[in-house]
């Protein structure tokens, strides 16, 4: 009887080697036992939860940048000016100078562009205007000309300045008839006709 009184007081003052160690650690407690490596209840103690283990946040994706706003390509091309107006011509016949066996016209050259631009004009006519006789610019150089029957080629021997209108006048013989022009362009665009 002695004997298992002095065993109760032994429980008593030491508690962890009672039925409670038996039992292993309370599942609101921490584990009292010290950790020993083997020992299953410290591995099961040790491994974390999956919802208390703090993690990465979720990446971004990477075609969506943070903000959540997808990534926007450029479709701007570099900005730069319109493309510049073309020369305009406007053909005409001089006033008083048209005679039985030949006339004088001109073309005025009409530069909008805001830039000096090279030119050439290309004539031609009907069988009735039978030969170029000369041709000139008031205040510029004489243009080069290639005359092949009833067709002319008029090449500029200076530029149009920006925003600038010349003359270029002509004379031509012919015989009695129609001598319209039947093409008129400026840089290959169709002059008008007044």
């Amino acid at each position: 009887m002695l004997a298992f009184v002095a065993m109760a007081a032994v429980a008593a003052l030491f508690p962890e080697n009672g039925p409670r160690a038996a039992a292993g650690p309370d599942a609101t407690q921490g584990n009292p036992f010290p950790q020993l490596p083997g020992d299953p209840l410290a591995t099961a103690s040790a491994a974390p939860s999956a919802s208390a283990t703090p993690g990465p946040s979720a990446a971004a994706s990477p075609t969506q940048p943070p903000g959540g706003r997808p990534p926007r390509s450029s479709t701007t091309g570099p900005t730069g000016q319109p493309p510049s107006a073309q020369l305009s011509g406007v053909y005409s016949l001089l006033p008083g100078r048209v005679w039985a066996d030949g006339f004088q016209a001109e073309i005025m050259i009409t530069n909008g562009t805001a830039a000096a631009q090279s030119w050439q004009v290309r004539l031609r006519y009907p069988t009735s205007v039978t030969r170029y006789v000369t041709s000139w610019m008031d205040g510029y150089p004489a243009p080069t000309v290639d005359a092949s029957g009833p067709t002319v080629t008029f090449t500029g021997s200076v530029t149009v300045p920006a925003g600038r209108t010349v003359n270029l006048r002509f004379e031509f013989k012919k015989t009695t008839g129609d001598f319209n022009p039947v093409e008129c362009s400026l840089n290959g665009r169709a002059c008008t006709i007044a």
